[in-house]
């Protein structure tokens, strides 16, 4: 003989602040929001069959994690791996973080391909190159496939460069030509610019004028001999000096000549 499944029955719906509880006669309970309340269409003294039940548990997991999602993306735009990140920090189940991901991405909260399209477009203003720009992509949790189609047109690039080179005025201001160069290199290496590109700058650092460059260089050297005759002589003072100079970014010709003729080669 066969029973009817009379399923579970509403004993109680509470709607609190924040949440939705709705209470079975099993003494379950499934915390919902406004939308599952309309959708499953739930209120007091239903009964609702086992199918259905299992249905709204499924959904009903998913409400404190979808609010959360909405939280987040409603205070900037993310990468989909940045959101499944977050999600699984948060002890999100992982079909359930695929679930609201693929929901997110059919109503265009998260759409990796126009992401990238704007990001590249706002970097290109900035004094960065373009493997900087890769880097920050990586670390946003782009694709590889999105990332080998990030290109600048090479004039954006130089012009970025400019930028850069131009932050450095006040550092490179009373510098001697080779210090400025190797900070200006160094400087473009570590915001991601290309060899090609990086050239063309370094073209730009105007060399210091002898006489001007050989006062500052003597000046230095009377600070570093004052700071070492103390406690070295003769070809060790020299030395130090030499070094000392060679640290402020002047080429050995004109340290030499500024020291004199030394008995031992200092290179």
């Amino acid at each position: 003989m066969q029973f009817a499944n009379t399923g579970r029955r509403i004993v109680d719906v509470r709607i609190e602040k924040k949440q939705i509880k709705v209470v079975f006669d099993t003494h379950e309970i499934c915390l919902v929001d406004e939308g599952l309340l309309a959708d499953f269409y739930l209120y007091k003294e239903k009964v609702i069959d086992d199918k259905t039940f299992r249905l709204l548990q499924t959904a009903s997991q998913k409400v404190p994690f979808k609010k959360y999602l909405y939280h987040i993306l409603s205070k900037g735009r993310y990468t989909e791996s940045q959101i499944k990140a977050k999600l699984i920090q948060k002890k999100a189940p992982t079909n359930i973080a695929y679930d609201l991901i693929l929901e997110a991405k059919k109503n265009h909260l998260i759409d990796d391909d126009a992401l990238a399209k704007d990001l590249l477009e706002y970097y290109s203003t900035k004094p960065v190159g373009i493997k900087y720009i890769e880097n920050q992509f990586k670390k946003k949790g782009f694709s590889k496939e999105i990332i080998s189609t990030l290109t600048l047109p090479y004039n954006t690039q130089k012009e970025s460069a400019k930028k850069q080179y131009d932050l450095l005025a006040t550092k490179l201001n009373g510098k001697p030509y080779l210090a400025r160069k190797q900070i200006v290199y160094r400087t473009l290496m570590n915001k991601g610019f290309d060899d090609s590109v990086i050239q063309v700058i370094l073209d730009k650092v105007d060399k210091n004028d002898d006489s001007e460059l050989l006062g500052k260089l003597k000046l230095h050297y009377d600070i570093a001999r004052k700071k070492y005759e103390r406690k070295y002589k003769d070809w060790d003072l020299n030395s130090r000096i030499f070094n000392y100079l060679k640290t402020k970014g002047y080429n050995s010709k004109d340290i030499k000549t500024v020291l004199g003729e030394l008995k031992h080669d200092l290179d």
